[in-house]
């Protein structure tokens, strides 16, 4: 690296009333992003240097990360700190863009780490002194060119792919909320949600001030745990239980229909068996369905569009915002009979199964995508590609 780059720094002086955009460097080689512009004023003591077209610049706190990049013609004309070093490469002997993509792959950032000494994070600092004793495969230009080139494609085919999954990604969670939907019965009979709960049981919000959490406590639900299908064994937190006696209306058994309330409005969830002796926090409401509607039948319901939007325009925004328990005792229930609010249930269950079928295959395609780029960055520098 001593024979190919040399280090070139532009000290500007700093002008209270001009304007400096200055520029970071993500980690793993993904590039430059701007920074909002600031005033000479703002920027104060802080030194800045000019960037230029073609210079290789490294973030010195997290060049063990791979925080490196090329300026390129957009980041002309922006300003760095004095922890991004700036170099200009002998272009003669080496392109930009291969030196570049050296350092993206895991042997050109092991040898970067060695000269990172430190811990981790900022107390890892890049030692500039040290660029020199890294060691750089150099074959001719036209071999260079003809490895970026191929690598420029790739990158390009493994976004377009990406693209092509997060679109599949976005039509497939239309289709799980689309599937609730079409299976709701529009002509049921509609009844408020209040009606339908079990005798001797209301719809009622948990524990006011739950305190600091205890090892050994009652567990205690928050809006972060409720899910229709995925529940945690065990709600994360705990209190003590004195607190939980104040609360014992609302003490879990295990298969209630929870909603939030308060913050993220109207996530439903239900109550696993393993739940059963917990407790729920203020911004969650407890449902204990009765005998005329099927408890997975109201989750499904209560988790669709139309409650969703009846929720949105039932809440009022104080501090944060709230659904209060006497709308939500009024939404709307389509009930048609049991027998059919369970075939409902089984039909929208084994489309869910296909869907989570396509989710997961989604899922394995984005991990072989991710892995793509360094396979392919392994075999341009192993004369394999």
């Amino acid at each position: 690296m001593g024979e190919l780059i040399r280090l070139e720094r532009r000290p500007v002086v700093v002008d209270p009333n001009a304007q400096y955009r200055e520029i970071g460097i993500y980690c793993f080689g993904r590039g430059i992003f701007h920074k909002e512009p600031r005033s000479g004023l703002e920027v104060g003591d802080k030194s800045l240097f000019l960037l230029k077209k073609g210079d290789f610049i490294l973030q010195v706190t997290f060049a063990w990360e791979g925080a490196m990049a090329i300026v390129s013609e957009a980041d002309d004309g922006m300003y760095g700190s004095t922890r991004y070093p700036t170099f200009r490469v002998d272009e003669n002997r080496v392109l930009p863009d291969f030196l570049l993509n050296y350092f993206r792959t895991q042997g050109g950032l092991d040898q970067i780490v060695r000269i990172c000494p430190g811990s981790a994070g900022r107390n890892r600092v890049l030692s500039v002194r040290r660029i020199p004793e890294v060691q750089v495969p150099l074959p001719p230009l036209a071999e260079q060119a003809r490895v970026v080139s191929l690598l420029q494609d790739i990158e390009v085919k493994i976004a377009g792919a990406l693209e092509l999954r997060r679109q599949g990604a976005e039509e497939t969670r239309a289709l799980r909320a689309s599937v609730l939907v079409n299976f709701l019965p529009t002509s049921a009979p509609q009844r408020e949600l209040g009606d339908l709960v079990a005798a001797d049981t209301s719809i009622s919000y948990g524990v006011l001030v739950p305190g600091p959490d205890i090892a050994d406590g009652i567990p205690f639900v928050r809006v972060q745990d409720l899910s229709i299908r995925t529940p945690p064994t065990t709600p994360a937190k705990r209190i003590s239980p004195e607190i939980d006696e104040q609360y014992r209306r609302t003490r879990l058994v295990g298969g209630e229909v929870l909603v939030g309330v308060v913050g993220t409005i109207g996530k439903i969830g239900v109550a696993p068996e393993t739940w059963a002796g917990a407790n729920i926090a203020r911004a969650v409401c407890r449902i204990v369905p009765g005998e005329a509607v099927d408890r997975d039948y109201l989750a499904m319901v209560l988790s669709a569009s139309p409650a969703q939007a009846y929720f949105e325009e039932a809440t009022r925004t104080l501090a944060q915002p709230t659904l209060n328990v006497s709308k939500l005792n009024k939404t709307p229930i389509p009930l048609p009979s049991l027998e059919a609010q369970h075939q409902i249930v089984r039909d929208v269950n084994a489309i869910q199964a296909d869907v989570d079928a396509l989710e997961a295959i989604q899922t394995d395609c984005a991990e072989e995508l991710g892995g793509l780029l360094p396979s392919a960055l392994s075999k341009a520098f192993t004369g394999a590609l």
